[in-house]
């Protein structure tokens, strides 16, 4: 074979490789639009980054397609039908594999009608080697998580697959959870997906999901009684995700460095994840470390401009660092972002506590409660605040 040949082949792997992806998501698609009769979104390129994409929408179809070729990273469908049967989820997630076993069949197949060497049997090889390789690469189950642009982790097919066989006789009852969980409903979430725990309690993604929906609610008692029972199962063999959630318990027990160590063993699988650097910025806030913390915070903002709570939290470890102006802008960057936030009242408050202007401290301190009462040693302020506004009487 030529050099040019060679080159020809290596230049149509990657050519083929890209279009793949097209193929892939476009079946993951194709497939929910027959079987749902929601929205759908396809994100090619991106684990769904929107940003830097051609966008077009056709009906039901929404897609954003990465404008630089060379820095695709695979591609995400997301069906936003929330009336998904069992049997409509399993097609969805197999069409997306064997969309590009299909095609690479067919080229395989075709590869009989020409010459060895020449340019349309290279082509259809790279195809037929591309397609085979990407069915692969999703249908056999991986351990390894696939971290998705907004931080959190997504399973590749097969995992998926072999999830939705394993809670087969569950599934209505961990779909409507998922809902749940989808609309920030925690409480009704977690109690649902604890009540398929029994029916599938092998299934390690149900236990999660159940851990994360009581953390979510702040309901760390039942958490924490739920994650023995996890850890007494699992322990030998915790992810990151396992690492983040009991990071998260011992925050509440008041393990900070615990916490810190759990978060910073995460990062080790994934350092760019702005959610895991923003817990370690905030453990070590806890800790009243703060040059580090914003080290931690700096890099989480660096990395989503748009996460609320890094900018509350690296607002908080510059007040208590004596930068006031700074931190005090912090805060109102997170609010901005998230009126909803209460941890930015919370440190709101303790900016003006500061500046001794307790009236306003305790309106923060208060509205931060209003918001979150779970909100970490709030009460313990509220009532700080209360005896000095008493005493000053």
């Amino acid at each position: 074979m030529s050099k040019a040949a060679i080159f020809l082949l290596l230049f149509s792997l990657f050519a083929f490789r890209t279009l793949v992806i097209l193929f892939h998501e476009f079946g993951h698609a194709f497939a929910t639009l027959l079987n749902s009769d929601g929205d759908v979104s396809v994100y090619i390129g991106s684990y769904g980054n929107p940003e830097k994409s051609f966008r077009f929408k056709i009906k039901r179809l929404e897609c954003f397609i990465k404008y630089n070729v060379f820095a695709w990273k695979g591609g995400l469908c997301v069906p936003h039908g929330k009336n998904i049967s069992w049997k409509s989820r399993i097609k969805i997630t197999l069409f997306g594999p064997l969309t590009t076993l299909i095609i690479g069949g067919i080229a395989a197949a075709s590869l009989l009608l020409f010459d060895t060497y020449s340019l349309p049997n290279m082509l259809l090889f790279a195809l037929a080697f591309s397609c085979g390789l990407d069915f692969i690469f999703n249908i056999i189950p991986r351990k390894t998580q696939i971290k998705l642009h907004n931080g959190s982790f997504a399973n590749n097919d097969g995992k998926q697959l072999l999830h939705l066989w394993n809670i087969r006789n569950v599934y209505n009852s961990f779909h409507k959870a998922s809902n749940h969980y989808m609309e920030k409903e925690y409480a009704e979430a977690a109690k649902l997906f604890e009540n398929c725990i029994d029916e599938v309690s092998k299934n390690r993604d149900v236990y999660k999901l159940t851990i994360a929906s009581y953390l979510n609610a702040k309901n760390y008692k039942k958490a924490i009684a739920l994650n023995e029972k996890y850890t007494e199962l699992y322990e030998s063999d915790f992810d990151l995700e396992d690492l983040v959630s009991i990071g998260v318990i011992e925050i509440y027990r008041e393990n900070y460095i615990k916490a810190f160590e759990l978060f910073e063993k995460a990062l080790e699988s994934t350092a760019d994840n702005h959610i895991i650097l923003n817990n370690c910025g905030y453990a070590l806030g806890l800790l009243e470390r703060y040059d580090e913390a914003i080290v931690y915070l700096d890099k989480a903002i660096s990395i989503d401009e748009t996460f609320s709570y890094a900018w509350n939290n690296r607002g908080y470890a510059k007040i208590m660092l004596g930068q006031s102006a700074d931190g005090h802008s912090d805060l109102l960057k997170a609010l901005q972002l998230d009126d909803q936030n209460s941890y930015a009242y919370f440190y709101l408050g303790i900016y003006h506590f500061q500046l001794k202007e307790y009236q306003k401290a305790l309106d923060f301190y208060e509205k931060a409660f209003d918001l979150d009462p779970e909100t970490h040693k709030i009460q313990e302020y509220i009532d700080e605040v209360k005896v000095i506004l008493k005493l000053s009487l």
